[in-house]
């Protein structure tokens, strides 16, 4: 089982919760894997293939699948069956426009809050980056900015709205934009300058820039508007 209270793979930090049973850790196992997209949208769960590889039984198996259900995450097919559901285009947008509400204020709320040792890492991680690397990990690097903001904002609250809104973004086979890279990369140094000088103003300006841009992006992109 995965560790939850670490950063995931894919950066995004659960907040913690140390009533954590066996439920609790399929549950998170199977939300990365959702969202990673090791699960593909569309894709049909086996029951007993999953609590074979997880090694466990099938009660905590069916109540994290239920609860993935009830939050959205899957859907039951006409058989009867659960599956991935498929966030589209439409949902995308939706999604981006909950974050470009709210996390230029979690900016703003982190300025000042973060070790500068971390943001001058993460800055140099960025900038050392090979333009033409398009591998997972160097795609995440500017993901960890995010995870930055919302475990510095000082509000779980925002904090939690804002990780299920990059998490369902991440389940979309559309998220990442062509061409966007090396201006993205821009943006998230700039976000990281901004926290540096514990300025709230810029950093909001910053992640409301890049906020805006990835949307612009994704309409340009898939031909949207």
């Amino acid at each position: 089982m995965i560790d939850t209270d670490k950063p995931l793979a894919n950066n995004i930090v659960l907040l913690p919760n140390p009533e954590r049973g066996i439920t609790e850790q399929v549950y998170a196992q199977l939300l990365l894997g959702i969202e990673r997209r090791d699960y593909r949208p569309g894709r049909q769960l086996d029951e007993r293939g999953l609590a074979e590889a997880m090694s466990v039984s099938r009660t905590p198996l069916r109540n994290a699948l239920s609860r993935l259900l009830g939050e959205g995450y899957l859907e039951r097919l006409p058989n009867g069956s659960l599956a991935v559901r498929e966030v589209g285009a439409g949902e995308v947008l939706e999604l981006l426009s909950v974050r470009r509400l709210l996390e230029p204020e979690a900016s703003a709320q982190a300025a000042g809050r973060v070790a500068i040792e971390r943001v001058l890492d993460l800055r140099g991680q960025l900038l050392g980056l090979d333009p033409e690397d398009t591998s997972a990990m160097a795609w995440q690097q500017g993901d960890m900015i995010h995870d930055l903001v919302v475990e510095h904002c000082g509000n779980q609250s925002l904090a939690r709205i804002i990780i299920d809104a990059r998490r369902r973004i991440h389940m979309s086979t559309l998220e990442e934009v062509p061409g966007r890279r090396e201006a993205a990369r821009a943006e998230h140094v700039a976000i990281l300058d901004a926290l540096v000088r514990g300025d709230p103003s810029e950093a909001r300006a910053a992640m409301a820039r890049h906020l805006d841009n990835s949307r612009d992006g994704f309409l340009t992109a898939f031909g949207i508007g």
